[in-house]
């Protein structure tokens, strides 16, 4: 009772020091948050006795299960974390994360759960876990992405138990196997986007409840309840998908074996509380804010009156073809036609054609089995959720759904493989999910990371790359990026190298004969084009110039050179 009592102290207290002019340390509202849901855990689970009954009533892994399972852990991490700096030299919407590692750093104070505004509307937890990589490992891409390596490798680990859960242990190493090397969630975990938190966190949700209706044990219960209020600190599509899919889930349940209720009843009530009680601080500081709890979900629903027009349209006219291809789109975005957002893009379907075979059959099985059919329900719920938005196949939405999607993909492959008639059937279908993984491992890595960069770089110049060459300058050093591209802004670019190197100043020149030369004393480079002939005579007028330097990264467009002077 202490625990509980402490823990609940601990998370309303976190929720109204969010509302307060003047919140205590974000350290201590950390320690808060994590000290407040562990204390809820280990009370309304049971403590110690509840674990070790939990543990208990788990099947054993065999030592092959356990050696497999790390070797896929390894390659997962090991995939995320090759090249993880330059493959993607640029920033793919990873601004907003750098001004709350900023914002962080700067205010010791800041709350964080307060709404982040105006591009992304939640709380700092992710961003926090941004800032404490950078601290330890220096202000690189690589460390700002580093926490989304590590819980898309988690994740891989979570659906290889959700998997064990619901079906076999094949059907399980099959699909944390395909999850570890599938394109999208490889690429979402390669740099810093928030739904990358969402399937871990809903797949550990949906994890301990199947244990919890297995087991009725109270950690069990507990655990699925504070997983599900967990998925209100990350990105929109968790926040609204997994209290619905566990809700709808669940009622099914109970309509098909309502005797289960008496059995249930008091495990779903520690399941609801917990749920509440961690998500509560979100909500308490939403409220006092007056903000909405699903801001992004507003900003891209269509109008009331567009709305009802499309559903109210007549067969052959444009609004009811629209309305067709709107309903269509999120399938396609899976099965045939690639992303047209800027976060995954590339010129392939989700799921690529290797695997479609499996996909289909694994949509056909799912239908047989109650396991299954939660799988089906996830993806439609995700698919519907979709329908509502004013764009209904952006892949960045279908991450949360890609736990679903390997089980769908794994399960098609073991159920096929069972009916065939013939001794080495396992072997067959081990050989395929490897040679899929194979490919799709070559394909992000090679012909889609190629179209990626293409795609993100509209620009004839690339100046991501001359920002990030800049943390081996001396500090003071005054750049001048000339000639910049049109799509950067100079306070976009401040930003961006104040996280590298806080110690630099960044100018935009579209022509240096506008310079005030007798005020360039100290550190000073500039990043030229190749091209700027006029530009490199001007410097060699004023300057003695050192030998340009080129980038040593391969970089799919027009880079800058950089040009040191020494002064006469």
């Amino acid at each position: 009772m202490v625990c509980i009592v402490s823990g609940i102290g601990l998370l309303l207290g976190l929720g109204y020091l969010n509302t307060v002019p003047q919140p205590p340390l974000s350290t201590i509202q950390f320690v808060m948050l994590y000290g407040g849901i562990g204390l809820i855990v280990w009370g309304l689970g049971g403590g110690w006795p509840g674990l070790t009954a939990l543990l208990r009533s788990e099947p054993a892994l065999t030592r092959n299960e356990i050696l497999a399972l790390l070797a896929i852990l390894v390659l997962a991490f090991g995939l995320r974390l090759w090249r993880l700096e330059d493959s993607i030299r640029v920033l793919v919407d990873e601004l907003n994360p750098i001004n709350e590692i900023l914002h962080l750093w700067d205010n010791p104070r800041l709350p964080i759960l307060e709404p982040i505004q105006p591009y992304s509307p939640f709380p700092r937890v992710f961003a926090a876990w941004g800032a404490a990589a950078a601290s330890q490992f220096g202000h690189t891409l690589w460390a700002l992405r580093l926490p989304s390596v590590v819980v898309g490798t988690l994740t891989v680990g979570v659906v290889y138990f959700l998997g064990r859960s619901l079906f076999t242990g094949k059907t399980a190493l099959m699909a944390a196997l395909l999850l570890a090397t599938i394109p999208l969630h490889l690429h979402f975990s390669r740099i810093n986007a928030l739904h990358v938190a969402d399937p871990l966190v809903g797949s550990l949700a949906v994890w301990f409840l199947v244990g919890a209706l297995r087991s009725n044990q109270h950690m069990a219960w507990t655990l699925s309840g504070a997983a599900l209020g967990l998925t209100q600190y990350f990105y929109e599509g968790g926040r609204l998908l997994f209290p619905g899919l566990v809700a709808v889930w669940l009622l099914l349940k109970l309509l098909h074996q309502p005797q289960n209720w008496q059995q249930w009843r008091r495990g779903l009530m520690i399941w609801c509380v917990t749920a509440v009680i961690v998500a509560a601080p979100v909500y308490i500081t939403l409220s006092q804010f007056q903000e909405p709890a699903a801001a992004r979900l507003n900003q891209n629903l269509p109008p009331a009156d567009y709305l009802y027009a499309l559903l109210t349209a007549r067969p052959g006219s444009n609004a009811f073809q629209w309305l067709g291809q709107h309903l269509l789109n999120p399938l396609l975005l899976f099965i045939s036609q690639p992303d047209t957002g800027v976060f995954y893009g590339g010129d392939q379907p989700l799921i690529l054609l290797v695997l479609l075979p499996a996909f289909f059959a694994g949509l056909f099985w799912a239908g047989k089995v109650s396991s299954g059919r939660m799988l089906l329900l996830w993806f439609a719920l995700t698919w519907a959720g979709n329908l509502l938005l004013a764009d209904s196949a952006l892949a960045s939405r279908y991450v949360v759904v890609l736990p679903a999607v390997v089980l769908l993909l794994a399960l098609g492959i073991t159920s096929v493989a069972t009916h065939l008639k013939v001794k080495q059937r396992d072997t067959l279908a081990w050989g395929y999910v490897v040679a899929c993984c194979l490919i799709q491992v070559i394909y992000y890595f090679g012909p889609h990371l190629d179209t990626f960069n293409r795609q993100i770089r509209p620009d004839r110049r690339d100046a991501y790359d001359a920002i990030l060459r800049t943390a081996d300058l001396p500090p003071g050093t005054r750049i001048y990026l000339v000639q910049p591209p049109p799509t950067m802004t100079e306070t976009y670019a401040r930003t961006f190298l104040r996280y590298v190197a806080p110690d630099l100043e960044i100018y935009f020149v579209d022509d240096v004969r506008g310079l005030d030369w007798e005020q360039l004393a100290g550190p000073v480079a500039f990043f030229v084009p190749r091209d700027a002939a006029e530009t490199i005579a001007l410097l060699n007028q004023h300057f003695d110039l050192q030998p340009p330097q080129d980038t040593p990264y391969f970089v799919p467009a027009e880079t800058y050179r950089l040009y040191r002077p020494t002064f006469h």
